[in-house]
């Protein structure tokens, strides 16, 4: 239960380089995403050790048996005087947890520095592949129950439904507006603001700050279900008069939306439902993650690979106007939902109330850099320039993950100074 202390005195039998037996006492409170360890003494004979929050890899066993089963991998781990295991810990903990944007740079690198390689995929039409595999592994991880949930609370689905798709792609016009080089850039972010949110980072964010992840889910299959009819005109309004706008034709774009984002959903969609694959897929989740970033990652390194073996420039002043578009963009998203938001009550519970406001503002100023690719691919005139084009959206995609890990922080902060107060 949130907020309760639970106690635990625990014997350890392992044996000691020193003989004996260890006894630890220890304080817990479950604050709904973790364990928080408040004190803990380490006994042998008549002496006992305050060991502070640390958590020694035996201790963490036998807490876990001790009914902590939630205890996180965030808390501080060590063997017996090994600091150096610590520090690989902490490591190995960073990338597990950041694996997502260090993987888009690692590919998104190794195609400029190594074009070959990226050049062979592109003539083998893996760019098409990689964008219907990720979505059949989207659909095929989707949790059916929650998003039947989410149909309790229509307010706050309706309102994210119309952010995403309707009112943040007009930010497309303010950007096309702008005397933004290289010209792709425009381009590219402009595509990236019409396009649905992110299938599983919003999901899984909302979840790490208590938020309401059946609202999150069901605005993440709905927006990228019917953004594939919205993006076509949306788009083709934001472009306006522009060079590139007469580049695509809405229908043929509707059908490769519907043949490489839509129909691949409902395969996953229909694959959990035989009883051998659910069960494959609910052992197998992390690596179906991290097939999905593979995936993922396909698209930055054929891009760069094309661009480099065609010499196209890429200097710092791009990457930083890149990185700046990525952060602007995104921070208008966020402070416009927040604010609109803030006027709306969605549930008369303040905690649910709450906990559906996060999953909205999450939802609604991400946007998911799969889909714009698909897109980015319909337009014509681009050719290696789309590597341009893709690269602001590569940036935006890794930096809205940063701002919003960061925010979710502070709001499990909050939460628990809450908690702490009362």
């Amino acid at each position: 239960m949130p907020g309760c202390w639970h106690r635990a005195v625990v014997s350890l039998t392992t044996p000691r380089p020193q003989g004996g037996v260890a006894v630890f006492d220890a304080a817990a409170r479950w604050t709904g995403t973790r364990w928080l360890v408040e004190r803990k003494h380490r006994c042998q004979g008549n002496h006992c050790e305050i060991v502070g929050s640390k958590v020694r890899r035996e201790e963490k066993r036998v807490l876990c048996h001790a009914g902590f089963h939630a205890l996180s991998s965030s808390s501080s781990f060590e063997n017996e005087g090994d600091d150096e295991q610590t520090g690989v810990a902490a490591l190995r903990e960073f990338v597990d947890k950041n694996y997502i944007p260090i993987a888009l740079l690692c590919a998104a690198m190794l195609g400029w520095v190594f074009p070959k390689p990226g050049e062979i995929a592109v003539s083998y039409k893996l760019q098409k592949l990689a964008i219907v595999g990720q979505f059949i592994i989207s659909g095929l991880v989707l949790r059916a129950s929650q998003v039947v949930a989410a149909i309790k609370s229509p307010f706050p689905v309706l309102y994210g439904t119309v952010s995403i798709l309707l009112v943040t792609p007009f930010l497309g016009v303010g950007l096309m507006s702008l005397p933004i080089q290289p010209f792709e850039f425009k381009i590219g972010m402009t595509v990236f603001c019409c396009v649905p949110t992110t299938l599983s980072a919003c999901v899984a964010l909302t979840n790490a700050c208590n938020g309401n992840a059946a609202i999150a889910l069901m605005l993440a299959v709905l927006t990228n279900t019917l953004g594939v009819f919205t993006i076509p005109p949306m788009l083709a309004h934001a472009l306006g008069s522009s060079a590139i706008s007469g580049s695509f034709n809405q229908n043929d774009m509707l059908r490769s939306l519907v043949m490489s984002v839509l129909v691949p959903l409902m395969i996953g969609s229909v694959l959990q439902r035989i009883p051998d694959v659910s069960r494959w897929k609910d052992a197998n989740r992390k690596l179906l993650s991290r097939m999905s970033t593979l995936f993922l990652c396909l698209t930055p390194w054929m891009q760069l690979s094309i661009a480099s073996a065609a010499q196209l420039a890429i200097g710092p002043v791009m990457i930083l106007t890149g990185i700046a578009l990525g952060i602007g963009v995104h921070m208008v998203f966020l402070i416009f939902n927040m604010l609109v938001t803030r006027t709306f009550v969605f549930n008369k519970d303040p905690k649910e109330n709450r906990a559906i406001k996060r999953a909205v503002i999450l939802c609604t100023s991400e946007k998911t850099l799969p889909v714009a690719v698909a897109v980015m691919s319909q337009l014509g005139g681009l050719g290696s320039a789309m590597a341009y084009a893709v690269l602001p959206c590569i940036f935006s995609h890794i930096i809205q993950a940063v701002i919003d890990s960061a925010l979710v922080s502070q709001w499990n902060k909050d939460d628990e100074m809450t908690l702490h107060a009362s």
